[in-house]
């Protein structure tokens, strides 16, 4: 209802709302399983390229987003030695070729600090110990989420706290 509200009948309805039943799915698997199935991130991607056609006159800012948190992700992993995960970095990617540069880059913000914010208390109660994989696909997916929906006025809100 939120998406329709927001986007009305049109094709970013089709694509948010196919990407948001995505994202459910990526969220249960990851969570279970602590993988992200590439067959899931393909349709995420072709939304993206769906996105772009119909968005052409923007194409830097969503090829921008392919790559600006992807590859501070597999810089991560890099030097993590791989606890950063395959799927979290081309979950990033495609849903930056979606979403476009600042958007992935606020879906990353949001993401880690949900995800830091229930990591943390996991560990503080004593639920998960401080060695535990935690998946990190489900914050993720919520903090695109966000961005899909309020991307544009946080990051309008952001900017204008910052300038005065």
């Amino acid at each position: 209802m939120g998406l329709y509200l927001l986007y009305g009948i049109s094709i970013e309805l089709a694509i948010y709302a196919a990407l948001f039943s995505i994202l459910l799915i990526v969220f249960m698997i990851d969570l279970k399983t602590l993988t992200i199935p590439n067959s899931l991130v393909i349709a995420i991607g072709i939304l993206g390229l769906v996105n772009l056609v119909f968005n052409i006159v923007n194409w830097p800012q969503y090829i921008i987003g392919f790559f600006s948190v992807s590859a501070l992700l597999f810089l991560i992993a890099i030097i993590t030695k791989g606890k950063m995960g395959g799927g979290d970095i081309k979950l990033m990617a495609v849903a930056g070729l979606l979403l476009g540069w600042q958007r992935i880059i606020l879906s990353l913000l949001l993401g880690s600090v949900l995800g830091a914010v229930i990591g943390l208390t996991l560990i503080g109660l004593r639920v998960v110990n401080k060695k535990a994989l935690i998946p990190f696909g489900p914050y993720l997916a919520v903090g695109i989420m966000v961005s899909a929906i309020w991307g544009q006025v946080i990051i309008d809100w952001y900017i204008g706290w910052i300038i005065g």
